[in-house]
């Protein structure tokens, strides 16, 4: 795990390239503990990760590169993490199944997902990569839509707006 400091933006990578997969999985769950809990769908000891992240004041961007993993935000972790924010995401490769809230969602390569982390979520992504952005909901509130109706919104690859 290496922190990037000075004239440079404030980012975080870590990538088993420089750390064995138990201590990179260890470092990943703690970088995401307030957004999610996560569970390895292999050993740990196989297990791949490739990340770098951008924190650019309220605002995150990153790439996450990872071998299969669960992703879990139960109500106890939406109420205790404060978080008040969209996770919009690109599924460069791979992607997932699962549910959020009470909607059904599946994620393939080249589709963008919507969520809102004031709501739960439970997925299961095979290895993937993709392109994550942080976005408080403060940045919507002049378009005077109801954000929360995003939750789960899949925007597909072969789609207009993904493209």
């Amino acid at each position: 795990m290496q922190d990037v400091q000075g004239d440079a933006l404030p980012s975080f990578q870590i990538s088993t390239d420089q750390v064995p997969g138990p201590e990179a999985l260890a470092a990943f769950r703690q970088s995401v503990q307030d957004v999610f809990a996560l569970t390895c769908l292999g050993e740990a000891d196989d297990y791949r990760l490739d990340l770098v992240a951008w924190h650019l004041g309220t605002l995150m961007i990153g790439r996450f590169g990872s071998s299969a993993l669960a992703f879990d935000r139960d109500a106890a972790l939406v109420a205790a993490s404060g978080l008040d924010h969209l996770l919009v995401q690109l599924y460069v490769a791979g992607g997932f199944a699962g549910v959020a809230a009470d909607r059904p969602v599946t994620v393939t390569p080249g589709d963008i997902v919507i969520f809102d982390l004031a709501h739960g979520l439970h997925t299961q992504a095979s290895d993937f990569t993709n392109i994550s952005v942080l976005v408080p909901r403060a940045f919507f509130a002049p378009l005077h839509i109801d954000v929360s109706r995003l939750h789960g919104l899949v925007l597909p690859a072969t789609g207009a707006l993904a493209a």
